[in-house]
């Protein structure tokens, strides 16, 4: 990350303290209607991470789709099955 020249110090110390990379990652989803430009979106946004030394890496998941074997059943998560749902029963009012 280099400024332009001309700049002071101080000015240099101050511009590399705002655009400091902190030591984290980034995960960004984008959804949206079909005929959304995404990709722009995502252009967008990759291009003002890149200001902050971020690199990105697009991942299209709708495009991974057709990778799925569609005809094994899915099963549902321990917390959903049926022996781990408590049972409740609307109690009936008497009138």
């Amino acid at each position: 990350m280099e400024r332009a020249a001309k700049t002071g110090p101080s000015e240099q110390a101050e511009w590399e303290r705002q655009h400091a990379v902190a030591a984290t990652e980034l995960v960004i989803g984008l959804v949206g209607a079909v005929g959304t430009d995404l990709r722009g979106v995502s252009d967008e946004i990759g291009l003002a991470l890149d200001e902050f030394g971020y690199e990105t890496t697009q991942i299209g998941l709708s495009n991974l789709l057709h990778e799925l074997d569609w005809q094994v059943p899915l099963a549902a998560p321990k917390c959903c099955a049926k022996s781990a749902v408590p049972s409740v029963r609307r109690a009936e009012s008497s009138r």
